[in-house]
């Protein structure tokens, strides 16, 4: 009797459980309909993630406005699972649990209030009724513009042999300012490329480095390798760094994607290792060769111009594909000064050696081209009111030098300050003579010289 009431009360639980449907998930399945009776809502679809808030638009906003006081760089800006996330380059991090409209540069902000433009350069965040520009890693490392009417300036150097030209007759030129807060380094290694400055740059030893301030009267003799280009830059805070390809070789003329990588990883160094304040980094372009010199008639046709016209070229490209925006061109101060009558009297094309600069007007106008695209518009100097010159010629051989006289000093400051304003092109002073009065020639003078190319 026991056995049939529990076998009556499990066919009755059985029969009270819910029935398997075995169309379910068949493509022919019809689901039950509603009872007339019954309202259905429309599918809702994906949620929208909700717009941010007055609150958290001003704490953004307050953010970006610490990050431009502080110096800061933006690094990153993401929306993703609801929320907007941006990241600086010293680390600090905002992060709301709203999204804001991030918007590529030349893209329609038609119909938005609150978004960030995200340009090559510069996060634009127009926010909460305000609009402000925080300087951008995000697409290339940001390289702040050169300083301007600075009190003090710290400038490093770094290069080849072209570099030691260019910079050698520079504490002459500083001194005669009567300037007391102006300093300058340099790191030399001769025959480096830009590559090996990027792969060698925490290399011990590896270049040598001497610093000059205006209580020497000169720079400093450094004998042998004596420190890595990452240990030079840590001596400082520096205002403005140079960097430079080798033109004897083709590295040095020919732009190629290996050139942009090793620029932009050079300059993630630098701004790494001088974290605040951020130098201006500019390339320094080097000169051509003589007409003469045997790669200059293999490769260019025996025309230094032609060869110049590669080196431009060059240069044009690093500023268009990399985060250097202009130049420092000793290239065309010398090839300014290869248009005038100096070059007659001259068997090396105005080299000293037939390929590094001749010790007189020819280091005198590079570092004059240094001197108007550096000193000028960040110290206020006036490389025309300068009463600097190098009065020593040389015959020795290697040593050649053109004694920069009353009579030629004209057209070198004409030559430099041309380079200066017009760096990827060359001047031609052909038509004009040595003033036996040294008389400035009309035109010359820099208070109008380009920031940018």
């Amino acid at each position: 009797m026991r056995s049939r009431l529990t076998l009556a009360v499990v066919v009755l639980a059985l029969l009270a459980l819910p029935s398997c449907d075995k169309n379910k998930g068949k493509a022919n399945h019809t689901p039950d309909k509603p009872d007339p009776g019954q309202t259905t809502d429309p599918d809702p679809g994906p949620s929208t993630p909700a717009g941010p808030t007055a609150v958290q638009l001003q704490t953004v906003a307050d953010f970006v406005s610490l990050a431009v006081a502080g110096d800061d760089y933006c690094a990153s800006l993401a929306n993703a699972g609801g929320k907007f996330t941006m990241t600086t380059f010293s680390g600090k991090t905002c992060s709301i649990d709203a999204e804001i409209p991030i918007v590529a540069e030349g893209a329609s902000t038609a119909g938005l209030k609150d978004y960030v433009l995200d340009g090559k350069r510069f996060a634009e965040f127009h926010l909460a009724g305000e609009t402000v520009s925080l300087p951008s890693d995000i697409h290339q490392w940001y390289n702040p513009p050169l300083p301007r009417n600075c009190e003090r300036l710290s400038v490093l150097f770094s290069g080849n042999a072209f570099c030691d030209d260019a910079t050698i007759l520079l504490p002459g030129m500083v001194t005669a300012t009567e300037s007391a807060t102006v300093e300058l380094g340099r790191v030399l290694k001769e025959g480096a490329t830009l590559a090996d400055w990027n792969t060698d740059f925490s290399t011990a030893s590896w270049c040598s480095y001497g610093l000059w301030t205006p209580a020497d009267a000169d720079w400093p003799i450094v004998i042998g390798a004596n420190s890595s280009f990452e240990d030079a830059l840590k001596t400082k805070a520096w205002d403005v760094v140079t960097i430079m390809e080798d033109s004897t070789v083709e590295a040095g003329w020919t732009y190629t994607a290996a050139t942009g990588q090793a620029v932009n990883d050079l300059l993630g160094k630098i701004f790494t290792t001088c974290k605040s304040p951020r130098p201006t980094v500019l390339l320094m372009l080097a000169p051509a060769l003589p007409s003469a010199h045997e790669t200059v008639v293999s490769r260019f046709e025996g025309s230094s111009d032609k060869m110049f016209e590669a080196l431009a070229a060059y240069g044009k490209a690093v500023t268009e594909n990399t985060g250097i925006y202009d130049v420092v061109s000793v290239c065309a101060a010398q090839q300014n000064l290869r248009t005038s009558t100096l070059i007659y009297s001259s068997a090396n094309g105005l080299t000293r050696d037939g390929v590094r600069l001749d010790c007189g007007v020819g280091c005198f106008t590079a570092a004059g081209a240094v001197f108007c695209k550096i000193l000028e518009p960040c110290m206020g100097f006036k490389f025309d009111q300068n009463s600097y010159v190098f009065g020593q010629d040389s015959t020795e051989e290697g040593q050649i030098a053109t004694a920069v006289t009353p009579a030629n000093l004209p057209l070198c400051r004409y030559a430099a300050s041309n380079a200066a304003s017009f760096p990827l092109k060359i001047t031609d002073l052909s038509s004009l003579s040595p003033d036996v009065n040294g008389s400035a020639i009309p035109g010359v003078g820099s208070d109008t010289y380009p920031e940018t190319l």
